[in-house]
């Protein structure tokens, strides 16, 4: 697969880390997408939006690639879908 695809808030650590990547790249986006659909905003968008301590768009990269940090569900969002959601997007390692 060819390096430099995807949207970076979409996109999965390995493709942000120029790792190679297989289709399970895609699932992981499938999870992000998962997510603004839930909450219907845009993946750390209120990370983004918070004029107190707004974070770079960098620093929120460097946070998924660690695996410290995934788009959120909100609390009314059912099991199976927050459940599928999260699988999708489980860091690599963890798997």
């Amino acid at each position: 697969m060819t390096a430099g695809a995807g949207t970076p808030f979409w996109t999965a650590p390995e493709i942000l880390e120029g790792k190679r990547y297989t289709e399970k790249a895609d699932i992981y986006s499938f999870g992000v997408v998962l997510s603004e659909l839930d909450t219907q905003k845009t993946p750390y968008q209120e990370l983004l939006a918070n004029t107190e301590n707004k974070v770079k768009p960098f620093h929120i990269l460097q946070e998924v690639m660690a695996g410290a940090l995934r788009p959120n569900f909100s609390g009314d969002c059912p099991s199976r879908l927050r459940k599928i959601g999260l699988a999708c997007m489980a860091h690599p390692q963890a798997n």
